[in-house]
């Protein structure tokens, strides 16, 4: 493997590691979403004091 080989694999990798920790929070921020959604259909909505 050449020197730019090198670099631009060493380069992928934070960027592969960030795309995967974006779509990891936005799964789980979507299951908790859903989640709370399920909560309030569930339960007659009650006024917040």
């Amino acid at each position: 493997m050449g020197e730019k080989a090198v670099r631009a694999f060493l380069g992928v990798i934070p960027t592969l590691f960030l795309i995967t920790c974006i779509v990891a929070v936005f799964a789980a921020a979507l299951g908790c979403t859903s989640r709370v959604y399920q909560k309030i259909e569930n339960k007659p909505l009650t006024p917040i004091n």
